[in-house]
């Protein structure tokens, strides 16, 4: 692993970047590259719609000089949008931000379904993605920004994403497993039982926004987008097996027809 090519005040980072930058720049790396193999794109030629992009793929992009088209990251973080945009001097890279309503990160924002597009004039891009992003959607928000995306891919547009299925997964990766086996629990609920959406975590609204898989399936359809596959968490202990992060999301592959 490698030091980040360069260091983002704390208050801007998310996750593992608040715990461990290191680390997290090595996994975004392994998931920027994954991401590419699983949806067949040529990253090198590639222009690439990262929604919700936070840091980590411009740092590991920048730390380990990986080959990459163009890329244009939008987030709901004005100020993390500023610091990128000052701190990367690529040509290949834009950055954007956008004023939508989310009770977790920004309560006084516009209603998603009111946006008509996402802050890129580009609707021609290969590869459109959203890590950690649907995880903290509501269930119109969720539908929303699938429709959104579409408008800014071509048929033949690639779109990955990760969220939180409600099911047990056979390796017991997936956050509904842990949260399971934490609670003592040994059969999983009947599907009929599943309700399609569900905020996990009452006292942090949208901490974790967890859907059926009917429901996702029901969302994609109706943005537009064929499904083409849903992969379970996966992956192994980055403590032990460095190959490889550890994944609690379902990651979702689409196409626009």
């Amino acid at each position: 692993m490698k030091e980040p090519a360069f260091e983002v005040p704390l208050y801007l980072r998310r996750g593992a970047a608040r715990r461990d930058p290191v680390r997290q720049v090595y996994e975004a790396r392994w998931l920027l590259e994954n991401m590419a193999k699983r949806t067949q794109t040529d990253l090198p030629v590639a222009s690439v719609l990262d929604v919700g992009c936070g840091v980590k793929f411009s740092q590991a992009i920048a730390t380990y000089d990986i080959a990459i088209g163009s890329y244009v990251g939008i987030d709901i973080d004005p100020e993390m949008i500023d610091f990128l945009a000052k701190t990367v001097d690529d040509q290949r890279f834009s950055f954007a931000s956008y004023d939508s309503e989310n009770e977790l990160y920004n309560p006084a924002g516009t209603k998603l379904s009111e946006y008509e597009s996402l802050p890129t004039l580009r609707t021609d891009f290969d590869l459109i993605c959203g890590f950690s992003l649907f995880t903290h959607l509501d269930d119109d928000d969720f539908g929303a920004m699938l429709k959104l995306m579409a408008r800014h891919g071509q048929p033949g547009t690639r779109l990955y994403f990760s969220c939180f299925i409600n099911e047990q997964t056979p390796n017991g990766r997936g956050v509904i497993s842990r949260y399971s086996s934490a609670m003592g629990a040994d059969e999983p609920p009947a599907s009929s039982e599943i309700p399609p959406f569900l905020d996990m975590t009452t006292d942090e609204p949208l901490l974790h926004a967890v859907f059926s898989r009917q429901r996702v399936k029901e969302h994609v359809a109706a943005s537009g987008w064929n499904l083409d596959v849903i992969f379970d968490p996966s992956g192994g202990d980055m403590d032990h097996d460095m190959s490889h992060p550890d994944i609690v999301q379902h990651q979702v592959i689409c196409t626009l027809p």
